[in-house]
């Protein structure tokens, strides 16, 4: 119960014949929890957030990335990630070698509250050629695969042959990787039962790996319509929870006051479309903007988004900044996160966290 609706509480408890007195009792009660909030905000104390796989987002002057928001606003911010030739992250080098106690030990032994990864999508994504990289993967196990994970069929992934085969190493570095993280969020998970958790991907082969399927954490996009359920219900592909341009233009400049331009595609223009999976256990705080769609013109809040192999996010090459000389190689810049998915993400967990009053 949050801080609001107890005070709601108070009120209903203070009900009285008196239409006056009680008037008077419900203007007070919420002038004492206003004053009780601003006290709750004044000395909240900067919260635990923890990025993996960071990439270039890292970098001090790439406007970009989970965290660049939660570090503004002051949090605690840890980074782990392999290359470190542009900045120093706090857990250097193969993120295999780390375990959540490492992590903790960040935090002087406690957990975050929040953790988000970027997991390399070289071996889920189309782009990466699914055929080159898995086996075994038919439209019926597919259609049998989303009906269970539509139904919360947690049992039908206990069997790792429900999911696409990998058939290259960078098939199973992913599916390495996925499941390092995963039991990372765990092990955290035990320690601080409320931490979210934010886990990345273009969509492709993650939301179909079996591990994926049993926690039923892909956010499904809020705006579906009734025959999108349907199709979802019959064993359809779930959508996409976002695209990377739903968090720029004019929905982002309404939100946030910022265009949402990110480095190395023209300024003031729309990222790439980029459809993209997020796995997640903070619904209801976190939504997900409503996504934009090719070519289509969905009111001031969307515009039409580059997408495919030249105009879209494979088309980005390597890039220097021209103010900074920063310079990002063209697989870090395919992989950025939009800031505003940050900005909403860090508005998620201070919902929860503060509004909420939970230690």
């Amino acid at each position: 119960m949050t801080l609001f609706d107890r005070a709601w509480a108070l009120v209903d408890q203070s009900i009285h014949k008196n239409t006056l007195y009680r008037d008077s009792m419900i203007q007070k009660r919420l002038f004492d929890f206003q004053v009780n909030e601003k006290q709750i905000l004044k000395e909240r104390r900067p919260l635990r957030v923890f990025e993996s796989f960071t990439g270039a987002s890292g970098h001090p002057n790439v406007e970009a990335g989970w965290t660049k928001e939660a570090k503004r606003r002051g949090h605690d911010v840890k980074l782990g990630e392999y290359e470190t030739q542009w900045y120093e992250p706090d857990l250097p080098g193969d993120i295999l070698q780390y375990t959540a106690q490492d992590i903790l030990d960040l935090y002087g032994g406690e957990a975050p509250d929040l953790f988000c990864a970027s997991p390399p999508c070289e071996g889920f994504s189309i782009a990466g050629a699914i055929s080159s990289n898995w086996d075994d993967w038919t439209p019926e196990k597919k259609k049998a695969f989303n009906v269970a994970r539509y139904k919360g069929d947690s049992s039908y992934f206990d069997d790792l042959d429900v999911g696409p085969i990998p058939s290259s190493e960078r098939a199973h570095r992913g599916r390495r990787l996925l499941n390092h993280t995963l039991n990372q969020i765990d092990d955290l998970l035990e320690v601080n039962p409320n931490m979210l958790y934010f886990v990345e991907n273009p969509t492709g082969m993650m939301r179909y790996q079996p591990e994926i399927g049993r926690r039923n954490d892909l956010l499904i996009p809020s705006d579906l319509t009734d025959p999108q359920y349907r199709a979802m219900m019959r064993g359809g592909n779930p959508p996409p929870s976002i695209t990377h341009s739903s968090y720029s233009g004019p929905l982002s400049q309404k939100l946030v006051g910022r265009l949402g331009s990110l480095p190395g595609h023209p300024i003031g223009a729309l990222p790439s479309r980029k459809a993209t999976d997020l796995f997640t256990n903070a619904s209801p705080y976190f939504q997900g903007r409503r996504r934009s769609r090719n070519k289509f013109d969905a009111g001031i809040y969307h515009a039409p988004a580059p997408r495919g192999a030249k105009t879209g996010i494979q088309g980005l090459d390597d890039y220097t900044d021209p103010e900074t000389g920063v310079e990002i190689p063209k697989y870090w810049l395919r992989s950025l996160i939009p800031y505003e998915l940050g900005v909403d993400v860090i508005d998620a967990l201070e919902r929860m966290k503060y509004r909420g009053n939970l230690e």
